[in-house]
């Protein structure tokens, strides 16, 4: 495994694994339950964006295991990084893919009814992610390498050269653009839904359309807006300094500044499903109902046995 030196207290490493390990593992229980909701609902499963939100949630829950894994086990840097890559990637396009399709529906009120083509759309996102990973292994020297932090493995920002160079501003174009590309795709649904009474799609991937109350999908929408956009930018704007700096300056960063990077990535994991059971009644609705018809019936069980006691 090639890494950097770094000088970081042994406490201070292991406080650090125990923080991210708990935040990636509380992002673990949250992102089963949106696809446990998601499966549940019956209405949630009708929807166009289904299969996004489902590879989203399945992509962040897959993040958070290899956290944890990589923070327990000694595991090679090259295939951490590259999966880190991967899914990291994959979830960010996923993010957009899902404010695209509320953009569509809205705007021209249809929706992505072929499953077909949400396939396609599916496997374009793991292509493209997957392609960033490959590129991004094969123009590091050393391939992967550990952080300043030790605490995740990623390719050498301090390279320097045209190609290697281009390559990681791209990355941190991606972190900074996302979150102002989310705000707008969902101020410019604001702003149609603000001066047209529309139609948009109902819970059924059918034809058939059902009016909503305009005031309420617009609060829904600015909240959805204000939660994934401050939160993406919250959790990645710090990491995309941190990248800047490595970049023009050819060295790397103390590991203090990259282990509170790196602690805010990992909240990437429990900001879209926080966002999601939080906005989503039906989500909330169907988990709420599966846990109390396991109650009523553990409550049925127990009065039964004690009525045949009796």
């Amino acid at each position: 495994m090639t890494s950097i030196e770094s000088n970081i207290p042994p406490v201070s490493k292991v406080t650090l694994q125990y923080i991210t390990t708990s935040i990636t593992t509380i992002g673990l229980m949250l992102n089963s339950l949106v696809i446990f909701g998601i499966f549940k609902s019956r209405k949630l499963r009708s929807l166009p964006d289904l299969y996004f939100n489902i590879n989203l949630s399945m992509t962040d829950l897959l993040l958070c295991i290899l956290w944890i894994l990589t923070q327990t086990y000694n595991l090679d840097c090259n295939m951490t990084g590259f999966l880190l890559y991967l899914l990291l990637a994959c979830s960010v396009f996923n993010l957009l893919s899902i404010a695209f399709i509320h953009f569509h529906s809205i705007m021209f009120e249809k929706t992505i009814n072929n499953r077909i083509t949400i396939w396609i759309l599916i496997g374009m996102i793991w292509l493209i992610s997957l392609c960033g990973s490959i590129l991004g292994y094969r123009l590091s020297k050393h391939g992967f390498i550990l952080q300043p932090s030790e605490l995740y493995c990623l390719n050498d920002f301090t390279l320097q050269g045209s190609i290697i160079t281009f390559f990681n501003y791209g990355i941190v174009l991606t972190l900074i653009g996302t979150p102002i590309l989310l705000t707008l795709i969902y101020f410019i649904i604001w702003k149609k839904l603000n001066h047209h009474e529309i139609y948009v799609p109902s819970n059924r991937i059918s034809l058939r359309h059902s009016k909503i109350k305009i005031v309420n999908a617009k609060v829904l929408i600015v909240r959805r807006a204000m939660a994934l956009s401050l939160g993406f930018a919250i959790v990645y704007y710090f990491q995309a300094t941190i990248f800047v700096y490595q970049i023009k300056t050819g060295k790397f960063i103390d590991w203090i500044y990259d282990a509170i990077g790196a602690t805010l990535v990992s909240l990437n994991t429990i900001v879209y499903p926080i966002t999601f059971l939080a906005l989503d009644l039906r989500c909330r609705q169907a988990i709420f109902d599966f846990f109390g018809f396991i109650h009523g019936q553990s409550t049925n069980s127990n009065t039964s046995d004690a009525y045949t006691g009796q």
